[in-house]
């Protein structure tokens, strides 16, 4: 007899498996808390801000080189919300970079350009792994 009951989803399982993980990586982590709190330096964010400008900058032509290896319809109509809001987040990065004076063509740091490689592997591999 088959199992009636359905398999977890991603986050269930994410939750379920690594909430200390999952804890550390978001509600606990100190940027965020900073951020929520206000007691994150403009230096950090400023950091923030640019890297994270540089990694969606970076994810973008990922996203654009699957969309057209989608499988299906939904596939390509997530995909394609996915880079309107790509290119909303990146809109939003350039407002922010010109009110605090920041350039955003700076070099990445270790983590981003790690982000980065690791995208540019992936265009080796086939849509579904």
């Amino acid at each position: 007899m088959l199992n009636s009951k359905p398999m977890a989803t991603f986050l269930e399982s994410l939750f379920a498996n690594q909430n200390e993980l999952w804890l550390s990586a978001s509600e606990s982590h100190p940027f965020l808390t900073g951020c929520a709190d206000s007691t994150i330096s403009d230096e950090q964010f400023n950091t923030w801000l640019v890297q994270d400008y540089l990694y969606v900058n970076s994810f973008q032509p990922f996203l654009l080189g699957i969309i057209p290896l989608s499988p299906s319809v939904a596939d390509t109509e997530i995909l394609a919300s996915g880079q309107i809001a790509l290119e909303n987040e990146l809109a939003w990065f350039k407002d922010r970079a010109k009110e605090r004076g920041l350039q955003l063509s700076a070099s990445p740091l270790p983590t981003t350009a790690t982000y980065k490689q690791f995208m540019e592997t992936l265009s080796d591999h086939p849509y579904s792994i």
